[in-house]
């Protein structure tokens, strides 16, 4: 699948999205703040760019990590 092409704040906006649709998130009336990616040299899978999770953020750690994984297949920084 070729990657969309988008900005830092394309991306960041991109998860941001997802995980504010997380029903954890929503059940818990948290705000959660998805910083924007870092770029990297593009590895095997492709992908131009990695994310940090601010560790506040335990309680959905594997959920926002879903997000940043599927969004990694399907966009990347220009």
């Amino acid at each position: 699948m070729e990657r969309q092409i988008l900005s830092p704040q394309e991306i960041q906006q991109y998860v941001q999205v997802r995980v504010n649709q997380l029903r954890e998130v929503q059940e818990d009336d948290a705000h959660v703040s998805v910083p924007l990616p870092e770029p990297r040299s593009a590895g095997i899978d492709g992908c131009n760019w990695t994310m940090q999770i601010p560790g506040e953020e335990k309680a959905y750690r594997l959920d926002i990590r879903y997000i940043v994984e599927e969004a990694q297949k399907r966009v990347n920084l220009p």
